[in-house]
C-alpha cells in the first residue's frame, strides 16, 4: 500500500493541440500536470498454465497446436519473473514438432 501523500498541490492540466505529421486529419491533445494513477497489482504470483516450476533438468512437455513464438515469449517472461524473485536461472529450449511445440528444460 502506498504511503499517503502530504502537501500535494494539484494544478489544473494544461493542454496543447498537436497535429500528426503522418495523418493530416488527426490531432493529439497533449496535457501537462495530469496525475499518474496508482499501480494496480493482481496478486497472482508466477502462475502459469505450463509446468515450468515442476520441471527438472531433462524434462519436457508438449503443447498441441501451439505457436512457437507464443510459447517462447511465455518461457521468457516466466524465467525473467522467477529469476528476479528467487535469483535462480533455468534454460528452456522450444522447438516446433509434429502437431505442436515441445519445451525442454536444459539447465
Amino acid at each position: 500500500m502506498a504511503a499517503p501523500r502530504r502537501n500535494v498541490i494539484i494544478e489544473p492540466p494544461t493542454l496543447k493541440i498537436i497535429k500528426s505529421e503522418f495523418t493530416p486529419n488527426f490531432t493529439f491533445n497533449v496535457e501537462n500536470k495530469v496525475p499518474l494513477p496508482e499501480r494496480k497489482r493482481s496478486g497472482k504470483a508466477f502462475k502459469s498454465k505450463y509446468p515450468f516450476a515442476q520441471m527438472a533438468v531433462g524434462d519436457s512437455f508438449f503443447v498441441p497446436n501451439g505457436k512457437l513464438s507464443t510459447i517462447v515469449s511465455t518461457v521468457h517472461i516466466w524465467n525473467k519473473r522467477i529469476r528476479k524473485a528467487n535469483n535462480t536461472y533455468a534454460k528452456f529450449i522450444c522447438r516446433e514438432v509434429d502437431g505442436g511445440v515441445r519445451v525442454w528444460r536444459k539447465t
